[in-house]
């Protein structure tokens, strides 16, 4: 067999040749080779089912949860049955126990967690008219649903904010009512000071307010300087009144009382005056209007008099009030007199209290009072009060 040579051909190119060619070679490396056909396939396949197994993952997950939700959802009817049966019981406990008849209207969870309920009862009484509370219940492995004590936890943590006149300690439960209560009680203080005739207060020494939680009978502390009031959380309210509206109802008469004692102590009215007193702190409590209460309704079958508005103890024509109790001393002299207030701001203007509680530091009778106050005489000032109190659809304070 002949022998094949190797062989080499010589091409010569022209320089636009050469140029053509290296540009079509660098073109080639530049193109992705066709993926085959059978990976094209089985990439689609992984895709399908990578979906499937989500989906099928989601609907378990759904199930499982939907299962959870409406085990919980069993749990929680059952425990809103119990309590609602407890509520009732303890409402019929209580009411036999006062002699009262009421209705539970509602029951409405506020909070559960570790064994403890919080419950929003809504009572109905005899005159239809609802108000509503909050209970504490714990749960007893033998007895169940059982009544308990405020748990203090529920408040959160102690805060305090401090305005022009206040220093306020509460804690976080009670935040969404003190905030809109504390931007309006230093204009409300003022105001009350400067019924009674008293100057501004100091911004350096500030009323302490304590908001208590866990305690449902919190009373005017002795302290100096300092009120102390019950969460609104543990009032019982006319249905219609928030929080916000019940804490400053409360806030309002405690410092109605604290700047009439400040008053008694820098310049105290003489004692035979003392039963107007009770009407003065209602005529300034309802002259906010308090959703609290409904200002009252006077039905008088006789003319009053104003002699009939003053003390009775013959030993209290020479002193002064040095000590002021609970008001009013009496509710029917004090709802009197505080048309007395009302007449008075309608007549002559706010200012005109002031002026009138100066008279009743000088002097001891309304033939020198009035006079001395409004250049006007005691019969005179007597027939426009009369004729004040007999209208019916006089206006409110």
């Amino acid at each position: 067999m002949a022998r094949q040579n190797d062989s080499l051909e010589w091409e010569v190119l022209s320089e636009e040749e050469w140029e053509r060619r290296n540009l079509l070679s660098e073109a080639r490396k530049d193109v992705v080779p066709a993926t085959p056909k059978r990976w094209l396939d089985l990439a689609h396949l992984w895709r399908s089912r990578l979906w499937t197994t989500i989906l099928v993952a989601l609907v378990l997950t759904g199930s499982g949860l939907y299962i959870v939700w409406h085990q919980a959802q069993i749990g929680l009817a059952r425990i809103n049955s119990e309590l609602d049966a407890v509520v009732e019981a303890e409402a019929w406990r209580s009411d036999s126990q006062v002699g009262v008849k009421s209705k539970v209207t509602g029951v409405e969870m506020r909070d559960l967690s570790d064994g403890l309920a919080i419950v929003e009862v809504t009572k109905v009484n005899e005159a239809g008219k609802a108000y509503r509370y909050t209970e504490f219940y714990r749960q007893d492995d033998y007895n169940g649903w059982q009544p308990t004590s405020p748990d203090i936890s529920f408040w959160g943590p102690e805060q305090s904010v401090e305005t022009t006149y206040f220093r306020w300690y509460f804690r976080a439960r009670d935040r969404v009512a003190v905030t809109p209560v504390a931007k309006q009680l230093d204009q409300v203080y003022l105001q009350l000071r400067h019924d009674l005739g008293l100057a501004a207060p100091s911004t350096s020494d500030k009323l302490i307010i304590e908001v208590q939680a866990a305690t449902q009978d919190a009373q005017a502390t002795e302290l100096a300087n300092h009120l102390s009031v019950s969460s609104p959380l543990l009032m019982v309210t006319p249905r219609q009144v928030s929080e916000v509206d019940a804490l400053r109802a409360q806030l309002l008469l405690r410092l109605i009382q604290e700047t009439l004692r400040s008053a008694q102590a820098q310049q105290p009215v003489w004692c035979i005056w003392r039963p107007l007193l009770g009407g003065l702190v209602q005529w300034q409590w309802h002259s906010y209007k308090p959703l609290l209460t409904d200002s009252p309704v006077l039905l008088a079958q006789e003319l009053p008099s104003l002699q009939g508005l003053l003390n009775r103890d013959k030993n209290c024509l020479d002193r002064p009030v040095t000590q002021l109790g609970a008001y009013p001393d009496d509710p029917a002299t004090a709802a009197l007199a505080e048309t007395l207030f009302a007449y008075v701001v309608e007549t002559h203007g706010r200012e005109s209290v002031a002026t009138l509680l100066s008279a009743f530091r000088e002097y001891t009778t309304w033939e020198e009072a009035l006079p001395v106050a409004f250049a006007i005489s005691k019969d005179e000032f007597e027939a426009g009060w009369q004729k004040y109190v007999m209208i019916s659809d006089r206006p409110d304070p």
